[in-house]
């Protein structure tokens, strides 16, 4: 309990001399925030479920000192970097957002007639199930359905920067950006209510949060208040549909626990599931899975037993390169994200979209990394290449 309690403590700690260094409610605030977020409930949690875990000190002092690793390029004022922004390629830039918004608009005219079913029967259970444990089941129905969702999917981050950038530029018109957003927003509460997850929805608000801040300080004050009321709605209907799939999936009595268990849980998984028994590691099956013919892994066979909890990001490099491996990748990766940091050059949306990406994937790391995730990367590191051919 006493490590549980001095692992919160050194977030707040920390999110404190971050505070009192800027005082800037920046990305770095935001990024420690959120894992003091969940260490703290984690305290809570472990008080009432103590009995599910043995945890040991030493998990959590590597984990906090790997995590300041990968967190450095976020530990310093970034008002000049976004001041230093500037848009080379508008046309470019342009072209992207109308293929996305025709993507995104597709998309939704496959979706609507699942979605509607969805949303008749509100059984998330049944639905979660069927994603499971139905063969037959598949989230597209044709080729082209499942091109424009890979597309979107992809691509969705850029497209955020995109649409914030535009409504702090005052370059497009306003239906323009209206349709746009909607191509963004609602595609992935489909998805969302199509396989009843809840998750998704968390990565999508993220992403919104990380243009807006990039952003903001150029928006007009009356975009501004329609933000505000689109982001109150926005989370409204996020909190409710959480609440509907939580109550049916874990039951009216325990979703209350459930979404504790969330929240908190990772920190605590990483501890007494990963860290604590692996004796032997995945050489990047977890990270590369996608590039394996053989796509299962027995983590039971490393030594592992963390179930399908969350492990954090860490916790998913811990399994595939072990503690020497991750503690390698987390002093050199964060490196490449330092770019232009005391240069007085300009930078350009390419930059943006590496540091927003690097931001997205560890604030969402602090609950869940899906098999694979190098995909993620790859496509990201060729579409920054792309960017910066176009020059935009």
């Amino acid at each position: 309990m006493t490590i549980i309690v001095f692992n919160a403590f050194s977030f707040i700690l920390l999110l404190f001399i971050y505070w009192f260094r800027w005082r800037q409610f920046d990305f770095g605030f935001i990024l420690i925030a959120t894992y003091t977020f969940v260490s703290v409930l984690g305290v809570f949690y472990f008080v009432n479920n103590s009995f599910k875990w043995m945890i040991i000190s030493w998990p959590y002092i590597y984990l906090f000192v790997v995590l300041m690793l990968f967190f450095r390029p976020y530990f310093i004022n970034h008002q000049k970097f976004y001041d230093g922004f500037r848009l080379r390629n508008v046309k470019f830039l342009k072209i992207f957002s109308k293929v996305f918004i025709f993507s995104g608009f597709l998309v939704i005219f496959y979706q609507i007639p699942i979605v509607i079913e969805n949303l008749e029967s509100g059984e998330w259970l049944a639905i979660r199930d069927t994603l499971y444990y139905d063969d037959e089941f598949h989230l597209y129905e044709s080729q082209i359905e499942r091109l424009v969702k890979i597309f979107i999917q992809y691509f969705r981050l850029p497209a955020i920067l995109a649409l914030f950038y535009y409504l702090s530029s005052g370059k497009n018109k306003r239906y323009f950006n209206l349709v746009f957003a909607i191509s963004i927003i609602v595609p992935s509460f489909f998805t969302a209510i199509i396989i009843a997850a809840r998750g998704s929805l968390l990565v999508l608000l993220i992403e919104l949060t990380i243009g807006y801040f990039i952003f903001k300080k150029n928006i007009p004050k009356k975009i501004k208040k329609y933000i505000n009321v689109s982001a109150i709605t926005i989370l409204s209907i996020i909190v409710i549909f959480s609440i509907a799939v939580t109550a049916s999936r874990f039951g009216e009595l325990n979703q209350s626990s459930s979404l504790m268990f969330y929240f908190s849980h990772s920190f605590l998984s990483f501890n007494n599931g990963v860290a604590d028994t692996i004796t032997t590691y995945a050489d990047g099956k977890y990270f590369f899975n996608y590039f394996y013919d053989n796509k299962v892994i027995n983590f039971n066979a490393l030594g592992s037993h963390f179930g399908t909890s969350f492990i954090t990001f860490v916790g998913t490099l811990y399994i595939d390169f072990g503690p020497v491996g991750t503690f390698l990748i987390a002093l050199i990766v964060p490196s490449f994200f330092n770019f232009r940091r005391n240069s007085k050059k300009y930078i350009d949306f390419a930059d943006l979209y590496l540091y927003a990406f690097y931001l997205s994937y560890l604030i969402n790391g602090v609950f869940v990394v899906g098999f694979s995730n190098s995909l993620d990367w790859i496509i990201t590191i060729l579409f920054y290449i792309l960017l910066k051919f176009r020059k935009i």
